[in-house]
């Protein structure tokens, strides 16, 4: 299950420590590399941690058992706490959770999922300031399987442009949902209905970013997926809250790159008890075999029909998945779709 929600800014509230030496052209620098992290044994994180240690990442399947020797397999908490500098851009923040998770930056919530519930994935996409944030994860333990995980990848490194009326203006991030769609939108390579290559697809009341591009002819508005790609839709499928004219045409000419953009990782887990990777769909070459709980790296495709998709697994292996059997942290549509034989 994948939830989404609006871009937020956030500003820095106090005293920034300006350090030279995180003058640099990387995406991000972090401040603390590791995660200062706290277990206690009941799910209010009341009193004094059980357990406290430096942790290197937030990604953790515990299936039926508890992060330590010393915490219970259920009913347990935690908390993780860094610091890390961001480069202004936009920031997609993706939490995974069984069962409730909460995500603070600079205390200002932004992933509040703190429930009991089944393995679960939402994102949010952020912008920040190039400044040092304070990163806090917070999580509860209920019954039955522990998992907990956050990421986060820059998007944008300044927002999506887009230029206009209705108070939209240039450097503004607009989000937008797609509407009308019985099943789901392809979203083609080039604004042209013959077009061949589909980058992904979006379904009904999906939210997406528009980059500021339309069509010559207005008939196509260019968006951005989570996966990096961007693409083409029929504009009447977009509830764009001002006319679509104000929106930069995209010449024949034009130099710039549309389509494919590089690829942004996501990740899936296993849901059934087990289930087959293929090689090959042509005779059903058998690759491997999964269990319920592992996590699985999503390369980037599924196949026409929506019935499979290729993931990559912890060993190197690469091959196609009943796209039933798992669930990414983003829509499995959002895939491009695989063209020649699979």
């Amino acid at each position: 299950m994948v939830k989404r929600r609006r871009i937020y800014t956030l500003a820095l509230i106090g005293v920034l420590v300006v350090i030279t030496a995180l003058i640099h052209d990387s995406a991000e620098a972090f401040i603390g590399s590791t995660w200062y992290a706290q277990y206690w044994n009941n799910t209010q994180q009341m009193g004094t941690p059980t357990v406290t240690r430096y942790e290197e990442t937030i990604d953790y399947n515990w299936g039926f058992y508890s992060p330590a020797p010393t915490i219970n397999d259920n009913y347990f908490s935690a908390r993780w706490t860094r610091a890390a500098y961001f480069s202004p851009g936009v920031y997609r923040f993706t939490a995974k959770s069984d069962d409730g998770i909460r995500v603070s930056i600079d205390n200002v919530i932004v992933i509040d999922n703190y429930t009991a519930h089944p393995v679960q994935t939402e994102y949010v996409d952020v912008e920040l300031s190039g400044a040092t944030y304070t990163i806090q994860v917070d999580y509860f333990e209920w019954t039955e399987r522990a998992v907990a995980g956050l990421k986060w990848q820059r998007i944008s490194s300044a927002g999506i442009t887009v230029s206009g009326s209705a108070g939209i203006g240039s450097g503004d991030v607009l989000t937008v949902p797609v509407v009308g769609v019985v099943y789901l939108l392809n979203v083609k390579i080039a604004p042209d209905p013959a077009a061949i290559q589909i980058v992904g697809r979006v379904n009904n009341l999906d939210d997406v970013l528009l980059t500021g591009k339309r069509s010559e002819n207005g008939t196509y508005v260019q968006i951005a997926l989570p996966t990096g790609a961007v693409g083409w839709v029929p504009a009447g499928f977009l509830a764009v809250p001002f006319p679509v004219a104000d929106l930069e045409p995209q010449r024949d000419d034009s130099t710039e790159p549309w389509g494919l953009l590089p690829w942004i990782p996501h990740s899936a887990i296993v849901d059934v008890p087990s289930a087959r990777v293929y090689s090959s769909l042509q005779n059903y070459v058998y690759a491997a075999t999964v269990y319920q709980g592992e996590m699985l790296e999503l390369v980037g495709y599924q196949t026409y029909d929506g019935n499979f998709v290729l993931v990559s697994l912890p060993d190197g292996t690469t091959g196609w998945i009943y796209a039933g059997s798992v669930s990414g942290d983003i829509p499995l549509w959002n895939l491009a779709v695989w063209i020649g034989a699979t």
